[in-house]
């Protein structure tokens, strides 16, 4: 989102990261966004921040696929049961699996639309620390929020989310 690229930088470093995924397993995940980093002479760890969108994405509708299935179809088991019980377990766990979603969902609306508001609540938490972790703290903050610029707006924010839903579905 910083940005143009080149659509063929991009695709090489697409397709060598995930045929390394395919070979090699989860740890190459992080040769595509360094790949892609390099190619077109942006910081790494702008293309961290937008990997980790992408699986943050995943992740949510994920867990609200999940969470959404075990509250809204539970099968029909007699009530009083050791079933029912477990089943209404699940239930709970549902819900606090979407409250989580949407807890997520939240965060990433308020690191978008109010950066530095999460620029302040990081420096509360982050003051005892040495300055220059603070430094590379606050360019990661950066760098990931730039890559939330991604999104644009609700709409488009949404577009990915029901996108995600759907691949995972």
């Amino acid at each position: 989102p910083t940005r143009e690229t080149v659509f063929g930088n991009v695709l090489v470093g697409t397709v060598i990261g995930f045929a390394l995924v395919g070979v090699v397993g989860r740890p190459a995940e992080f040769v595509r966004p360094y790949l892609i980093g390099r190619k077109e002479g942006l910081p790494i760890t702008s293309q961290i921040g937008a990997w980790t969108l992408e699986r943050i994405l995943d992740s949510l509708a994920i867990v609200a696929l999940l969470g959404a299935s075990l509250w809204l179809w539970p099968p029909a088991i007699a009530a009083g049961t050791q079933a029912s019980t477990i089943l209404e377990g699940f239930r709970k766990a549902g819900s606090v699996l979407l409250i989580f979603s949407i807890a997520m969902g939240v965060i990433l609306t308020i690191l978008h639309y109010f950066p530095s508001f999460a620029k302040s609540v990081l420096n509360a938490f982050i003051k005892p620390l040495p300055e220059k972790f603070q430094g590379h703290l606050h360019s990661t903050l950066d760098h990931f929020i730039s890559a939330l610029a991604v999104i644009g707006d609700l709409p488009n924010l949404l577009l990915a989310l029901i996108c995600t839903a759907a691949v995972w579905l």
